[in-house]
């Protein structure tokens, strides 16, 4: 028996007969089904549950008093809570789309991925452009439609992706669309964040702190989803160049590998990888 070890200590093993090595990881047509390591993922699903819950609390009651975006009653109250509520559905069903266990059964990772896009990310993109048009303030016009835009289209593309058997592209589109739903994580934890270093600064003075969140919010919204898309770019480009890698390794190992599992069977022929 010959083994060969390449590609992060990942290995193959050439037996007698057998010429094409079996794959470590399992795959979905070829590809790996791997994304982010399982545990990186149920913390990004432990994160995205403890801010649903943020996010749903003062409208779970549907009391316009508790609304934190003075928005009035009646349609516009609405429309927010319609956001809130399919947003959190978005952000909670996400993480499951990264689960390498569901990736591998297609069902799943199909019927996850539907009430993900029709349940949630459709109806927050939809309802939240009214949503930040009807604010009067254009940092949140900003913060708010351009996001919710590039939701829709990223959905858009990877749905396109997908039913044309582009599974590379798939992925990549839909790490930028769920990049675009935690957004709803992200500018919660950059306003603090810019709240406490303008106190610190001098920026702001203690007495303006409350009033000065108010202000925030739509600054943490632009920066936390032109944050998420640029992380989302560096895990999308990491991606891609382990993927040439391990084309680069198979291209080299394979033969290889074939090689020295026909030579096992030669009369005289070497017998280890030394040869």
């Amino acid at each position: 028996m010959t083994q060969v070890t390449y590609a992060r200590g990942s290995s193959r093993i050439a037996r007698a007969g057998l010429t094409t090595p079996q794959p470590v990881h399992p795959t979905i047509e070829g590809m790996d089904v791997r994304v982010l390591r399982p545990r990186r993922v149920w913390l990004m699903l432990l994160v995205a549950v403890v801010a649903s819950a943020v996010m749903v609390a003062p409208y779970a009651l549907l009391d316009v008093g508790s609304s934190r975006l003075d928005v009035g009653g009646g349609l516009r109250y609405g429309l927010l809570v319609t956001h809130v509520f399919t947003a959190t559905v978005a952000l909670v069903l996400g993480p499951f789309q990264f689960v390498p266990a569901i990736r591998a059964r297609g069902r799943w990772h199909r019927r996850i991925g539907r009430t993900y896009l029709l349940a949630g990310v459709l109806p927050a993109a939809v309802t939240a452009v009214p949503v930040a048009i009807l604010s009067g303030r254009l940092v949140t016009q900003v913060g708010l439609v351009v996001p919710a835009v590039g939701w829709l289209l990223t959905a858009g593309l990877a749905v396109h992706a997908i039913r044309r058997g582009d599974v590379a592209a798939h992925r990549a589109w839909m790490t930028r669309n769920y990049a675009l739903t935690f957004l709803a994580v992200t500018a919660r934890i950059l306003v603090p964040l810019v709240l406490l270093t303008g106190l610190a600064t001098g920026a702001i003075a203690p007495a303006d702190a409350p009033a000065a969140v108010t202000s925030l919010i739509p600054v943490g919204q632009v920066l936390g989803w032109m944050i998420n898309l640029a992380l989302a770019e560096v895990i999308i480009r990491r991606r891609r160049s382990r993927g040439r890698d391990q084309v680069a390794v198979d291209r080299l190992v394979g033969p290889l590998a074939s090689t020295a599992a026909a030579s096992a069977w030669w009369p005289g022929g070497p017998r280890c990888a030394g040869w």
